[in-house]
């Protein structure tokens, strides 16, 4: 799944819902770390309203069939104030089940203090549409993951798909709604359902590949990143990734955080671009997501004195008003 993610980002991101264009800001700073501030991506995938996300814990998304082991890892990273990859099950509004491919990630300021937390979304549910796809996922927890559920006395440890349930009914109606065939005997089928999209060729690359290194791939194509402060088009936040992909010969002067963000793109470029940047501010302006290209010189290409190709894509966050507060720029490489 995250490897096809990370490849549909510098290419086809809408065989993926949210892929690129999800994200959501969160505030430590306030009660239960609400969301303040949530692109229109964000609210197509979950189905709810901008009034009914701002101000909620991301934790509205959790249901009946949510595995509690991946929640609760993600609970530590942000205790702990870390980046974090985790698929989790979570439910739109109508009640329908997605799988959520969910990056956190904490932002400090300029003074070093922590301001935000940034969610990527991308709701991979088309990716899952066979028995061994549906084993992969639900199977992520180890031997002692499944026994620390069975000590918590909160949550019931389910049993596992494959085998018998004291509810094949409720199971079957799960499945069903994940887009899963299921057959009289309840039993898992191998048949495709849910937009086909990528999916052929995403089994035979899933194959021989444990979920761990899937969740690599997807870090790899969500962490280089700035944050923009949408009034004045100034970098605000940034991710280390953005820095180790990028010559350093190119940026040497001043800190990242405070630069105009199409005068630090500009110094990373080998020739001059600038027709992008009135496609980006208009789709902006007009409240609206933009992917373009850009040419930047990175480590690699700085030994042959040349560039690479990126797709930046440009995704505005709003506040409860649907106002723009800030803007997202995911850095992808272009994969050929």
């Amino acid at each position: 799944m995250a490897l096809s993610a990370t490849r549909a980002l510098s290419s086809n991101r809408h065989t993926y819902q949210g892929l690129g264009d999800c994200f959501c800001l969160t505030n430590p700073g306030l009660a239960d770390n609400p969301i303040v501030f949530a692109s229109d991506g964000f609210v197509k995938v979950t189905g709810y309203t901008r009034s009914e996300i701002i101000p909620r814990n991301c934790r509205f998304l959790q249901g009946q069939h949510t595995d509690r082991v991946p929640v609760r890892r993600l609970k530590t990273a942000i205790s702990e104030r870390k980046e974090s990859v985790e698929l989790i099950l979570n439910y739109k509004k109508n009640g329908d089940p997605f799988w959520n491919l969910l990056y956190v990630a904490p932002l400090y300021n300029e003074a070093g203090k922590l301001a935000f937390f940034i969610g990527g979304q991308v709701n991979c549910s088309t990716t899952i549409h066979s028995n061994a796809d549906v084993m992969r996922v639900l199977s992520v927890s180890n031997n002692d993951d499944v026994q620390d559920k069975a000590k918590d006395n909160k949550v019931k440890a389910p049993l596992p798909l494959h085998r018998a349930s004291s509810a094949p009914s409720a199971r079957k109606a799960f499945l069903k709604a994940l887009g899963v065939k299921v057959d009289d005997a309840h039993a898992l089928t191998t048949s495709s359902v849910i937009d086909p999209g990528m999916e052929s060729k995403l089994l035979h690359q899933l194959e021989g590949r444990d979920l761990n290194t899937q969740m690599k791939e997807f870090y790899t194509a969500y962490s280089k990143y700035l944050v923009v402060s949408y009034d004045a088009f100034i970098i605000r936040f940034y991710s280390e990734g953005v820095l180790d992909m990028l010559h350093p010969a190119n940026n040497t002067v001043g800190l990242v955080a405070g630069q105009d963000v199409f005068r630090f793109l500009k110094q990373n470029m080998v020739n001059h671009q600038s027709d992008y940047k009135t496609r980006v501010r208009n789709a902006l302006r007009a409240g609206g997501p933009v992917s373009v290209d850009v040419r930047l010189q990175t480590r690699r290409s700085a030994l042959f004195r040349g560039d690479e190709r990126f797709v930046t894509h440009w995704t505005p966050l709003k506040d409860e008003k649907s106002a723009v507060r800030w803007v997202v720029v995911i850095m992808s490489p272009a994969i050929s």
